[in-house]
């Protein structure tokens, strides 16, 4: 799926016009909706407006005058508000398991850590019996939807059932 490249190979195809917002858009558009069949994970998916979006973002990138390193980027409306938020507040912490998003939120000075940290500060905080955060960890593991990095989880299972 050409959304799920990185926005550094993006903007890279963008500025060369090799692939363009539009193009990028409608992939994003597509899995979402396939997604949301499944999960039930948005609860709008406005497609003109994101297509109007992308084609104003084309235009700039034609130009040569992109807004940014975020232009025509396939990002949601949570993402977005979720960057601006952890920037405007740096005591904040952005949770997220989009390395795109990581990248440029720690590029921004914003403190980023993913779900498995999560489960961490849960259990050095004693908040969770160690066999109930293990239960958790084993249902992502296997849980198709999840898309959590499988050697860290099996490395917090084996810590886990140490104890």
């Amino acid at each position: 799926m050409i959304h799920q490249q990185s926005f550094s190979d993006l903007r890279h195809k963008y500025r060369q016009g090799q692939l363009s917002p539009v193009d990028v858009t409608r992939s994003a558009l597509q899995h979402a909706e396939r997604v949301a069949s499944l999960t039930n994970a948005f609860a709008l998916l406005d497609a003109d407006r994101a297509l109007a979006a992308a084609r104003r973002s084309e235009r700039r990138w034609r130009d040569g005058l992109p807004v940014g390193d975020l232009d025509g980027m396939p990002m949601t409306a949570e993402d977005c508000f979720s960057l601006v938020l952890a920037e405007d507040n740096k005591s904040s912490i952005l949770l997220t398991g989009d390395a795109e998003l990581r990248n440029v939120a720690v590029s921004k000075g914003c403190e980023v850590h993913g779900v498995i940290w999560v489960t961490d500060e849960i259990h050095n905080r004693s908040l969770l019996a160690s066999v109930k955060l293990a239960q958790c960890l084993e249902a992502w593991l296997n849980d198709p939807l999840v898309r959590l990095p499988v050697a860290h989880l099996n490395t917090r299972l084996r810590l886990l059932s140490k104890k």
